[in-house]
């Protein structure tokens, strides 16, 4: 099995929990950069603006990772960074998460607000699902009909996934491979097809690993 070069989550999703009549709503998504997670973040807070409370917290990047936080309002600490943590624990990035709050009159103190606060984070990342990337190739393999078949099984066999495929005089087939495995099927083909079938990388891009 390989390593995953990072997790976000799979997809948007929303989830509520009470406790102690203070309503939790918590929204999650996945981003590509500070930009949407912040537009993200301003649509949940405009969405709930008669909340007491939209609490956040996001991580982007690949590479070198950015987060941020906010307690809203809410005591340092009890907010945002129990969300943040709950991000780090399923080792996340791409990813925001908004908790908002509706007092319900009852105090929960800072202990019972970062439980709440964790727990809403937790239930919301796990109801979204995570999905994880490695890193992959786009390439393009253009073959004789001649030797389709046996392109095709070498295709299926190594589990690479067909974006595309043109059938015109000749077969232009557009597949996603890890990059680990590139060089094994491009032998392979150049093999079976005697070096006739053109092999070229389109472009580098993450691939989501089957669950």
């Amino acid at each position: 099995m390989m390593k995953p070069e990072y997790k976000t989550i799979k997809e948007p999703g929303v989830s509520e929990s009470v406790v102690k009549k203070s309503r939790f709503i918590s929204n999650a998504i996945s981003v590509s950069d500070e930009e949407s997670a912040k537009q993200f973040i301003d649509e949940i807070k405009d969405k709930y603006r008669d909340a007491s409370h939209n609490t956040y917290a996001y991580v982007v990047g690949k590479g070198t990772r950015t987060e941020r936080y906010s307690d809203d309002g809410e005591p340092g600490g009890t907010a945002g960074i129990p969300i943040l943590e709950k991000i780090r624990h399923y080792n996340l990035t791409d990813t925001a998460v908004v908790v908002t709050r509706y007092f319900g009159g009852t105090l929960l103190g800072t202990g019972g607000l970062a439980r709440a606060y964790s727990s809403g984070a937790e239930d919301v990342i796990l109801k979204c699902g995570i999905a994880e990337f490695i890193k992959g190739y786009l390439v393009s393999i253009e073959t004789d009909y001649h030797y389709l078949g046996k392109v095709q099984n070498c295709i299926q066999s190594n589990g690479c996934r067909v974006v595309d495929e043109n059938f015109t005089d000749h077969v232009i087939i557009r597949m996603l491979i890890p990059i680990q495995e590139y060089e094994k099927v491009r032998k392979q083909i150049t093999e079976i097809t005697n070096a006739r079938a053109l092999i070229d990388v389109v472009e580098e891009e993450y691939i989501e690993m089957e669950s």
